[in-house]
């Protein structure tokens, strides 16, 4: 059962690097538009970095497993399976549904970086020939990028620590009675992240554009008028 987890657990990996990896090189300082914050260099390095040594280490927890006998499995056991065997390494409903949430966002969220082309870049930004893009998931709310790349992380997390996981069952960081307290506090710091750093961000990308398009984006505002949810927010 463990084996048939790397894929997913592949995946996983691969969705956090291409959701928190900017899809073009970063804007000229001609072209950008303020200054740029954590939430451009900073912070995606550091989950990336987080995400990469946790998948690391439950495919090959799943792999020294699956090949006891090797002498690097032995040592790798020793090393990374200090709480519990990785047996209890599985695929679980909680996972399944994280996952989906997890792929579900990355997936819309290459499709904004598609829409978007060379504009979309993780500075705030202008370029020469900036256009205004309203299809693909921009017809449907004016940020999808946001909002998919939220889906996506908040699976990706969830992926790590529902049960089954190598970083709650078999890890030692994620120990009774502090594993649930320790899993909250990774939820609420992900959202305070959010609501304090992409919301005004948003916010003031709705002004920027506003100014430079005008009647094109009042149009625009007047058929898509959410921002994050359709029919939410």
């Amino acid at each position: 059962m463990s084996l048939l987890r790397i894929p997913f657990s592949l995946s996983v990996t691969w969705a956090i690097h291409t959701m928190f990896t900017a899809p073009t090189p970063p804007a000229q300082s001609a072209e950008r538009v303020g200054s740029v914050g954590l939430e451009v260099y900073l912070i995606p390095r550091i989950i990336k970095t987080c995400f990469y040594l946790s998948g690391a280490a439950e495919v090959l927890s799943i792999l020294a497993n699956a090949y006891p006998d090797s002498i690097p499995s032995h040592l790798i056991s020793a090393a990374l399976n200090r709480k519990s065997p990785p047996t209890n390494i599985a695929i679980t409903r909680s996972f399944l549904v994280a996952w989906v949430c997890c792929i579900t966002g990355t997936l819309i969220r290459r499709q904004c970086y598609k829409a978007l082309g060379k504009s979309f870049t993780f500075e705030i930004s202008l370029k020469k020939d900036h256009r205004l893009v309203t299809s693909g998931p921009y017809a449907f709310v004016r940020h999808p990028a946001y909002s998919s790349g939220a889906l996506g992380f908040f699976g990706a997390l969830s992926c790590h620590t529902t049960p089954g996981a190598w970083l709650l069952e078999c890890s030692g960081v994620l120990q009774p009675p502090w594993d649930g307290p320790l899993i909250a506090l990774g939820w609420l710091a992900g959202a305070a992240s959010f609501v304090l750093t992409m919301v005004p961000r948003l916010n003031r990308e709705d002004a920027i554009m506003k100014g430079y398009f005008e009647a094109q984006w009042d149009a625009w505002a007047a058929k898509v008028p959410y921002s994050l949810i359709p029919g939410i927010y």
